[in-house]
């Protein structure tokens, strides 16, 4: 179908008359009659108000066909089983882990291994945002929780190391030193793993209110049950994780805004 013949067919469902036509442009009958026999062709001006006075796009009224916009391609699904499923099969090896642990008799076993190993098993179970990293993060509290209070050390004895002396025992530097890796890879870690993500689960800004309030409540509540080197693990312990999970956050926050802006 030719231009003529649209416009001819466009202005007969219309009900205007050629002269009507020629009103409503702002030209002559004799320039729509030659319009319509194709003797000329109307400018882009009157191309876009004809569109716009018969109600159709102007691809439909130059090629004379009913314009028909694109497929929208079928959305995609992601398939989140078969990672589920990994998840769980995981959590129910490190149980199993646990159980051996606990059965084996080995008192090294049983201490140093079965509780990391269930809340791993635990994390990967119920956990269904980013569990490894869950997982680190938990391995990563036991390891802090059995040093402070088996061994007395903490990361902030590395503050020590230009004045340490082989009487004080360098294995105990050592253990800070590598204490204080441990925070710095996490963190690192953290980062790296959570640099595009866009969603974070109300849990965790729950999680990290609470923690601080805790701390604070050990702070004023644990001197009477406990002697005093004890409340202060617990409060240490208490604040400078939270404290590190905010700052985890807030450099997540700072990479997003170097991502988007590159």
């Amino acid at each position: 179908m030719t231009l003529g013949q649209t416009i001819t067919r466009l202005r007969t469902v219309k009900g205007l008359s050629q002269g009507a036509l020629a009103e409503e442009l702002g030209v002559s009958r004799q320039s729509v009659s030659k319009w319509e026999t194709d003797a000329s062709v109307p400018e882009l001006e009157k191309l876009l108000k004809m569109a716009k006075l018969f109600h159709v796009t102007l691809d439909e009224l130059v090629t004379g066909e009913p314009f028909t916009p694109p497929e929208a391609p079928p959305p995609q699904v992601v398939i989140v089983e078969k990672k589920r499923e990994k998840r769980k099969t995981v959590g129910f090896v490190f149980l199993a882990l646990t159980l051996f642990c606990l059965l084996s008799g080995n008192i090294w076993l049983q201490v140093l291994l079965a509780l990391p190993c269930l809340m791993v098993g635990v994390i990967c179970l119920l956990t269904g945002w980013h569990p490894g990293l869950c997982a680190l993060w938990a391995v990563g509290f036991l390891i802090d929780l059995y040093t402070r209070f088996a061994t007395g050390l903490n990361w902030r004895v590395i503050r020590m190391t230009p004045y340490w002396t082989p009487e004080m025992n360098y294995l105990r530097l050592a253990i800070a030193w590598a204490l204080f890796c441990n925070m710095v890879f996490l963190l690192l870690f953290t980062v790296w793993r959570l640099r595009k993500e866009t969603v974070f689960p109300k849990g965790l800004k729950v999680l990290l209110a609470v923690l601080p309030l805790v701390g604070i409540a050990l702070r004023f509540t644990l001197p009477y049950i406990l002697a005093y080197d004890y409340i202060y693990r617990f409060w240490t312990m208490f604040i400078e994780w939270p404290f590190m999970a905010l700052m985890a956050a807030a450099l997540v926050k700072l990479w997003q805004r170097r991502y988007w802006r590159c």
